[in-house]
């Protein structure tokens, strides 16, 4: 099992790696504004934690989650 950190996992680049980086058994936080693919039915754990890193404070936030 791997751990995964996405940023900007809703669009682009990010969006890309939250569906072809990982393979069955790991487990992924994915840190976007919007809502990103969680369902995919492909053995990965992935968790949805919601910020905008372009406000103060946010990336502190994420590391208390």
């Amino acid at each position: 099992m791997t751990a995964y950190l996405i940023i900007g996992a809703s669009r682009g680049l990010g969006d890309a790696l939250n569906r072809r980086l990982m393979t069955p058994g790991d487990h992924a936080w994915l840190v976007s504004r919007n809502s990103p693919a969680l369902n995919l039915n492909d053995g990965i754990e992935r968790q949805w934690i919601k910020a905008d890193l372009s406000e103060a404070g946010a990336a502190d936030a994420i590391a208390h989650q």
